[in-house]
């Protein structure tokens, strides 16, 4: 056998070096879409050797938060990413599955066939979209939540909460945020902290821009508890909600109540105690409102109170000149169906001052409407 024949016949059998080589480090993750479970990725393929030729697979991962090299063992693999392209090929795959309004990070790593992985990729964060028309709250757990706390800490700013009939046991905090709280009807939709005092308000707002409509607050037999607290320049509007057995303090904050009853317990559990309505450098405007049950409006500083339809039933104003006898305001029992704290039903009899067409240029008044028995 030739010289030749034999160094042909002996490299036959020599094994081709092992690839050690990893794909590179894609660098270009980025998110091109977002909606309330899904959010859309792309970046651009590297090779299966560096940035040559083509990798075998992608392991993309998410995890609720940030995500870093450290915590990637935990994150979450997506499922359905794409086969590889040729180096420079732009990929894109959609993580599907994502809970509304929660912030994840993604990121991504390729693998050649022999199995090395690249570095891990940048991350992408995101953060999905609240649902549309508003999270809900329902206490049997139909909803989103079952709570209220636990609507206010997923939504973002700007989000509606949407509350379903029923009794929310729990004191609510609100710091510099922008949201909407809208119930079924005070009579329906009751948030209540029996507990609750001076100290510990049913609701307390500092800051941002708060709208609630159709809810009731109350502190349930607590006399002169504290309802409502505003501070931080907080601006807050109430639409046909209720107080009952409690009030509002408000301190640097603007306040606008539309169509709400405000009532506390008899004047001898109340007086000298708190105001019913306490305004510390604070603007209140009540237009077609219902207040009594305590004896005293206070305000204080630059703070001031106008009004407009509304009942005052033996309300003395402390601070502020009263607005009864113009603008439509009134000083008469308004006639509740039955104002005890063991009723509670602050609907209006057929005879009250406070029912559309009672008070010549207003319209009805309170957050309850007409008694039907």
């Amino acid at each position: 056998m030739g010289m030749v024949a034999v160094l042909l016949a002996a490299g036959c059998g020599q094994e081709e070096p092992a690839d050690t080589i990893p794909p590179a480090r894609i660098g270009d993750l980025a998110v091109a879409a977002v909606t309330q479970s899904t959010v859309g990725l792309t970046w651009t393929a590297t090779g299966g050797d560096g940035d040559e030729g083509r990798a075998s697979s992608y392991d993309l991962r998410y995890i609720e938060g940030v995500l870093t090299e450290e915590n990637w063992p935990l994150a979450l693999p997506a499922e359905g990413e794409p086969e590889p392209g040729e180096a420079g090929t732009r990929q894109s795959m959609t993580v599907s599955g994502l809970r509304p309004a929660t912030d994840y990070g993604f990121a991504v790593r390729a693998a050649d066939q022999a199995g090395n992985l690249s570095a891990m990729s940048n991350v992408a964060p995101a953060r999905t979209l609240s649902p549309a028309g508003g999270w809900i709250v329902s206490a049997d757990g139909a909803g989103h939540f079952s709570t209220i706390a636990a609507a206010v800490a997923a939504a973002a700013d700007g989000d509606t909460i949407l509350v379903r009939p029923g009794l929310y046991a729990e004191a609510l905090s609100l710091e510099g945020r922008t949201l909407a709280l809208f119930g079924a009807g005070a009579e329906s939709t009751v948030v209540s902290y029996g507990t609750a005092g001076q100290d510990v308000p049913v609701l307390r707002i500092r800051g941002g821009e708060v709208v609630l409509r159709d809810l009731r607050l109350t502190q349930e037999f607590i006399a002169c508890g504290v309802g409502l607290r505003c501070g931080a320049g907080a601006i807050v509007r109430l639409e046909r909600c209720a107080l009952l057995w409690c009030g509002i303090s408000a301190e640097s904050s603007s306040l606008a109540l539309d169509r709400c009853t405000v009532w506390a317990l008899p004047p001898m559990l109340c007086d000298m105690i708190v105001p019913l309505i306490d305004l510390v450098d604070s603007p209140a405007h009540c237009a077609h409102g219902i207040v009594g049950g305590a004896p005293q409006v206070r305000c204080s500083g630059a703070g001031a109170f106008s009004a407009e339809c509304s009942d005052f039933w033996q309300i003395a104003f402390t601070g502020c000149p009263s607005p009864v006898g113009s603008g439509g305001n009134i000083g008469r029992d308004p006639l509740f169906a039955d104002p005890s704290p063991e009723g509670s039903d602050f609907r209006l009899l057929p005879t009250s001052p406070c029912l559309p067409g009672q008070t010549p240029g207003c319209g009805g008044m309170g957050a309850f409407g007409a008694f039907e028995p």
